[in-house]
């Protein structure tokens, strides 16, 4: 099995990944279905639960906080989007955070979809989508 945050390997039946510590006992199922944007100006609104790099892991060093705007990468497409953390104020290397992500084209995606959070050329965060708006 495979870890949904930081796509480590996990034993199947573990609650937790031993590699990130993310707790995957409860992870989103994948849909089938995909759901594209219902708004009129062609924005793309989701939830996601992501876990931030750490500098060891080739991530960042700092924190970022709302209003980050790195690229979102979800297969072969990247786009780019405008981060708001949910009950933080800032995201730490090493965290597990809550974040709704504002992309800035429309784009198809599903609940439990996988994504990787880029900047200037280097991956800072895996994710997976919870909730779509």
């Amino acid at each position: 099995m495979e870890c949904i945050y930081c796509h480590g390997i996990v034993n199947e039946g573990s609650n937790f990944c031993p590699h990130c510590g993310a707790n995957i006992g409860n992870a989103p199922k994948q849909e089938e279905t995909k759901i594209v944007s219902t708004n009129n100006f062609g924005k793309m609104v989701f939830d996601a639960d992501v876990y931030i790099l750490r500098a060891d892991e080739d991530g960042r060093r700092v924190p970022f906080f709302n209003n980050y705007r790195p690229q979102f990468y979800f297969g072969d497409h990247d786009l780019a989007g405008i981060v708001t953390l949910n009950g933080v104020e800032m995201a730490n290397p090493g965290d597990n955070v809550n974040m709704t992500v504002e992309l800035v084209d429309a784009e198809s995606i599903s609940i439990g979809q996988t994504f990787t959070i880029c900047e200037g050329g280097r991956t800072v965060g895996r994710g997976t989508i919870t909730k779509i708006y």
